[in-house]
């Protein structure tokens, strides 16, 4: 008795919701020997908005805060 495992399931099940999707919908059969990339970049900035930085720095200083109290606690 051969067995499979869910994730083998899983791929069977979607492929065949795709396929009875795009039938729905009249969509022409996926060539599964093409793969079309498209990508581009832009550069935006490096470092914080002027807003972040300032939360940054807020929490920066909140967590040192703690840090103090629960080291003179534990020595106090």
């Amino acid at each position: 008795m051969d067995s499979t495992t869910l994730g083998a399931l899983r791929d069977v099940r979607r492929a065949w919701r795709t396929a009875q999707t795009r039938a729905q919908l009249g969509l022409a059969d996926r060539d599964e020997t093409t793969l079309v990339v498209e990508s581009s970049w832009a550069f935006l900035g490096t470092g914080y908005a002027p807003g972040e930085e300032l939360l940054a720095a807020t929490v920066r200083e909140q967590r040192a805060l703690a840090l103090q109290l629960k080291h003179e606690g534990e020595t106090g």
